[in-house]
Parts: structure tokens; sequence; C-alpha cells
């Protein structure tokens, strides 16, 4: 598995916070979202829950917005961390 930093357009996979204040983020790209959420919660790993964007529905920790998926936990730290998966793979993998 490859890594690579950068922005992604058109693709806004944060979740939308209760108060307005920006907010840092590690963002990790998957293939099977629903099968890493999954392991991780077996090993007693929780989720965090946002309100749905429009348009996205929220289930068992993950947000589904239809261009992608993505749940969100934090470290020991408190440090918040996202995990992606998208339909036609990372946008961010080497071309």
């Amino acid at each position: 598995m490859g890594a690579a930093v950068g922005q992604v357009q058109g693709v806004d996979a944060t979740p939308a916070p209760d108060d307005s204040l920006p907010h840092d983020q590690l963002g990790l790209v998957v293939d099977d979202l629903q099968s890493v959420v999954a392991r991780l919660t077996a090993r007693g790993v929780s989720f965090e829950e946002y309100p749905p964007r429009l348009g996205a529905t929220m289930a068992n920790g993950t947000m589904d917005c239809g261009r992608g998926k993505a749940a969100w936990l934090k470290d020991t730290e408190g440090n918040l961390i996202s995990l992606n998966e998208f339909p036609q793979g990372s946008p961010l993998r080497s071309r």
C-alpha cells in the first residue's frame, strides 16, 4: 500500500463539525472501508458519529456521500483520523 499526501479537488470527506472552527486530521484511503471499520470495531476502536451532510447517510460509524465513504476515529492523543474509500479508487493514487 502506498501513501500520498495532497488535496483532492471536488472531494469533501471531512465531517461537518458542530462549530465552525477548522480542524486538522490525518486521512487514509482504504479499499474496503466497511471491512476496516468492522475489524477495528472488533478490536475495541470507537468511531466518531457526525450529522450527515446533505444527501449523505450515516450508519455504523460510516458516512456515505455517494462519491465516497468515510469514517472517523481518534487516536490516544485525541487526533482525528479519517478513513476514506472512493468507488473509483484513490484520487491520490500515483498516475
